[in-house]
């Protein structure tokens, strides 16, 4: 997963059905351009979102978002501060990163490692079997 990416604003306005904590403790919901704050309710041990206010562009709320979380309540980005940058976090499928190969390996060789690697394995089996008999 990538990690430690910056998230910007343009990616945000990519999420379809996002939420975002702000540095007020207040919570919206993010429909692509536009976000709507929501507060939860209690009713009968239940919880639900209740939006309330008008619908406003993500752009203005963007530099205060502390939080932002998938559909699923994951947490992808994170903001330390009003000053930083947002940060994704591991559970992020926003961004990924390829990982970079350390090496390439040659068929010959992969096929060498495979039978250095069962040789191995047999003189470990031969050596605790004379251990379990021997000692």
């Amino acid at each position: 997963m990538a990690k430690n990416f910056p998230i910007q604003q343009k990616d945000i306005e990519r999420l379809e059905n996002a939420t975002v904590q702000l540095f007020n403790k207040s919570f919206w919901q993010l429909y692509h351009q536009q976000a709507r704050r929501f507060i939860y309710l209690v009713e009968d041990g239940e919880r639900h979102k209740q939006e309330i206010g008008q619908l406003t562009a993500t752009k203005q709320i963007y530099s205060e978002i502390k939080l932002l979380m998938d559909n699923k309540g994951n947490i992808i980005g994170k903001r330390m501060d009003r000053s930083s940058l947002l940060l994704s976090t591991n559970g992020n499928r926003l961004k990924q990163a390829p990982r970079p190969k350390k090496y390439e390996l040659s068929e010959h060789e992969r096929s060498l490692a495979s039978i250095e690697g069962q040789e191995y394995k047999d003189w470990l089996q031969e050596m605790k079997l004379y251990c379990h008999e021997h000692l």
